[in-house]
């Protein structure tokens, strides 16, 4: 009985020792997108006149807010590519920062929507690709003396 338990906890290790090396992964290159370009970095300019500067940190295959869910299961719509990372903005003429997250909800033309939540409220943007390295569009905020308007953003 007890050669039968050391067997077995052979073999136990063994799988354990092949799936920890199956479970390290190489972190994958960034996603170009055209006519944008690279994602990930710092993308800076205006939002309605005032300063904005999106840190792009993350991208991933499926972010996990897209789509519809019944619990973990996805039952309608599709699982878009995201991005996520922090989002600082003007507040009373002071920059604010929050965590944003995003998804790539179409490749052509190409467009991000963007959605932040700071503690006054929501922060929603629309941007599209409008050249090598440039976003442009629009965003909204569900406070009144959020940001509205034209977004411009280039990337540094």
């Amino acid at each position: 009985m007890s050669r039968i338990l050391a067997l077995l906890g052979l073999a136990f290790l063994v799988v354990m020792s092949g799936s920890a090396s199956a479970q390290v992964s190489v972190p994958k290159p960034a996603i170009a997108y055209e006519p944008v370009g690279e994602l990930t970095g710092t993308w800076s300019g205006t939002w309605g006149g005032s300063p904005l500067t999106l840190l792009i940190v993350e991208q991933t295959e499926g972010a996990p807010y897209s789509g519809l869910y019944f619990g973990p299961w996805l039952i309608a719509g599709g699982r878009y590519p995201g991005i996520s990372g922090v989002l600082t903005y003007a507040r009373s003429g002071s920059p604010m920062s929050v965590r944003f997250d995003g998804w790539i909800s179409s490749g052509q033309p190409f467009t991000v929507l963007i959605q932040a939540r700071p503690l006054d409220g929501d922060l929603y943007m629309r941007l599209r690709a409008a050249g090598a390295g440039v976003l442009v569009g629009d965003g909204d905020s569900t406070f009144g003396w959020g940001p509205k308007g034209q977004i411009g953003l280039t990337r540094r």
